[in-house]
């Protein structure tokens, strides 16, 4: 892998350790939902009331909805900007050539058509 492969996932996880540990203690930043609800639920349940959901002007709604609206604002930016440019759903996908090795090891035409008409029964995948 190239260099700058590598590098990626270790600053994303770098900058949320120093995200975490520069303002966690200051205000309380939770970058988890489970990081946030779990302790105000364990403190709701030990008897310290309303406070635990109303403290900071109900911040707890933030880690929990902020997960749900980033994943529908990144999948809508991903729409835009990737999936359209994606060619028609009826074209063949583009499979590898007949020497080329995939991710199967080998020719993964050759393994998807032998397999579909291999005339097998398919293995059952529920309980009687």
């Amino acid at each position: 892998a190239a260099p700058g492969d590598v590098a990626g996932p270790f600053a994303i996880a770098c900058a949320a350790l120093a995200i975490g540990l520069s303002w966690s203690i200051n205000t309380g930043a939770a970058l988890n939902p489970a990081r946030d609800l779990g302790p105000r639920l364990v403190t709701w349940a030990v008897g310290y009331g309303r406070e635990v959901w109303t403290a900071h002007h109900y911040f707890c709604v933030i880690p929990l909805m902020a997960p749900v609206v980033g994943g529908v604002l990144g999948s809508s930016v991903y729409r835009v900007l990737i999936e359209m440019h994606h060619p028609d759903s009826g074209t063949e996908p583009d499979l590898p050539n007949d020497g080329d090795k995939g991710a199967l090891g080998g020719n993964a035409r050759a393994f998807i058509s032998r397999r579909l008409n291999s005339g097998a029964p398919h293995p059952r995948t529920s309980l009687p």
